[in-house]
């Protein structure tokens, strides 16, 4: 029992540890074994739809045994494997193309290519071989593009959230100490980094959308990490932070309503040394921590909020980004 659950985090750990980890704890030789096995992990999860297509390709075609007979004894090897990676499946789609007889290559490719008009039978026979071949290439390409594109952005969602819950377990472990300022300031940082991940998610959503998931530099960034991404959560933290001083130096009065903005206690008692008691601020009630908690989420979800509303602080440059306190 003891030995099946050692391999069993063993093999959890080769297949699902970050790859930056991978040069660490494996040689040149386990990497590449590592990076198979991976491969054939993706296909079984993600891609069986590609394996049945390419696997009755051979069930419904009647293909030529004595053509080929290299190219067949290696389909043979492949289609009794009960997994592959790309390179085998890729292949094997090749080798269907390639042993496929002449007369099911028209339900293949129906149209002749354009350079081969009034071709013999034999000639449109190897122009459709080779257009189907061509195509086919270009589309596991395409099809290799997109999945490893949604694999990126699946593994940069997963890293995001465990480092936002580690951001938010350390500043709840802050928010239990008795010093009021340090509970506060820890309360709005947490909604600040929320503000910022959600911020985040969303723009991940909008990469496929605005570049019609076509674009290569996205999948690239997003494969390699983005460390624009990762400052955001600490950009978040800041900005939460940040509302919290503004409403406890009395400026909310002058850019928001009476209503939005939360009580800010001064003075409060605590556990803190002997005259510092006056330098602490406080949330005051409840309503007080909900106001609070959507000022940070907001100032963290929005990049502009914090350079906009200390431009109006500073009464320079444009000051309609941040909504006035209306007259009266």
């Amino acid at each position: 029992m003891k030995q099946w659950l050692c391999d069993s985090v063993r093999r959890w750990f080769r297949l699902n540890a970050p790859a930056v980890l991978i040069p660490v704890f494996w040689n040149e030789d386990d990497r590449q074994a590592i990076r198979l096995e991976r491969q054939r992990q993706d296909i079984a999860n993600g891609a069986q739809a590609m394996v049945l297509r390419v696997r009755s390709i051979f069930a419904l075609f009647p293909h030529d045994t004595t053509r080929f007979p290299e190219e067949r004894q290696r389909a043979d090897v492949l289609l009794a494997q009960d997994s592959y990676h790309w390179d085998e499946l890729f292949e094997l789609e090749m080798l269907a193309i390639r042993l496929a007889p002449d007369e099911d290559l028209v339900a293949i490719v129906p149209r002749l290519p354009a350079d081969a008009p009034g071709a013999t039978q034999a000639q449109a026979s190897q122009a459709r071989r080779i257009s189907a071949m061509t195509s086919t290439r270009a589309g596991q390409r395409a099809y290799y593009r997109i999945l490893s594109r949604e694999k990126a952005r699946d593994s940069l969602r997963l890293h995001l959230l465990m480092l936002t819950l580690l951001i938010i377990a350390l500043l709840c472990t802050l928010q239990c100490t008795p010093v009021p300022t340090v509970h506060a300031m820890a309360f709005s940082g947490t909604f600040g980094v929320l503000g910022a991940f959600f911020s985040i998610l969303q723009r991940l959503q909008n990469i496929s959308t605005q570049s019609g998931g076509t674009n290569d530099a996205d999948t690239t960034a997003l494969m390699n990490g983005s460390w624009g991404l990762y400052l955001s959560l600490a950009s978040g933290l800041l900005s939460g932070m940040l509302m919290l001083c503004v409403f406890a130096a009395g400026l909310g009065a002058q850019l928001f309503r009476d209503a939005f903005i939360p009580v800010i206690g001064v003075g409060a008692a605590g556990c803190v040394p002997k005259g510092w008691q006056g330098f602490q601020v406080y949330l005051v009630n409840g309503a007080d921590y909900g106001k609070m908690a959507i000022w940070a989420f907001a100032s963290g979800f929005s990049e502009r909020f914090i350079p906009d509303l200390l431009t109006k602080v500073t009464g320079s440059g444009d000051t309609t980004a941040v909504p006035a306190k209306p007259p009266g």
